[in-house]
């Protein structure tokens, strides 16, 4: 965990600021590199040594991304045509099936049945359990947004620049001491009755 996660427990503690459990906490995270910007796969490039890929991955298996953002990974890689299904499937209490297990454990038509579909049985464990592809990288490079990741590049001249990958989440300060994922890479902000703090 954090210092700044370890500083955010204490205040609420001890009630320092007028931090408490339902104070607002904005997380933020941003990764800047300077690339060649007339290459057509920058971005591409940028992506990979972010680590925004293997961050969104762990946000479906930490709920984060259920308590959080609402479950916004998930829908945005259950309507990604970029996603290949290839991966397991995380129930709510956090154990871990590979499609047919997921079929089994809901009680679904066998898929040696002559009456098994597989569209409809994959819809059917999507509905009650959440999907986590092997591999989200093509959907996050050319459908970030949907993912709640921002992009700008800053162009030094025609050929160089700064390309940035950027992520926000607001929640509260006993949601993001209830999770169990690591927000070391985070900067920390609340809003306290005297004014903004960042922790980082």
């Amino acid at each position: 965990m954090s210092n700044s996660i370890n500083t955010l427990r204490e205040l609420i503690k001890t009630g320092a600021l007028g931090i408490n459990p339902e104070t607002t906490v904005t997380l933020s995270y941003e990764y800047s590199e300077d690339v060649a910007h007339y290459n057509d796969d920058y971005q591409e490039d940028v992506f990979y040594s972010s680590g925004i890929f293997s961050m969104l991955t762990e946000f479906l298996t930490t709920g984060v991304d259920e308590n959080m953002l609402g479950g916004k990974i998930r829908e945005a890689i259950n309507e990604s045509e970029y996603i290949e299904r290839e991966g397991y499937f995380v129930d709510a209490q956090g154990d871990e099936y590979d499609f047919s297990e997921a079929i089994a454990k809901l009680d679904l038509t066998p898929e040696d049945s002559e009456d098994f579909d597989e569209d409809e049985a994959w819809d059917e464990v999507s509905a009650h359990m959440t999907f986590v592809p092997d591999d989200i990288s093509q959907a996050v490079t050319y459908d970030y947004y949907e993912f709640g990741v921002d992009t700008s590049l800053e162009q030094y001249d025609y050929k160089r620049g700064c390309y940035t990958v950027s992520l926000e989440l607001e929640t509260t300060a006993m949601a993001l001491l209830e999770t169990t994922y690591n927000f070391g890479d985070f900067s920390v902000e609340l809003d306290t009755d005297v004014a903004t703090l960042k922790l980082k």
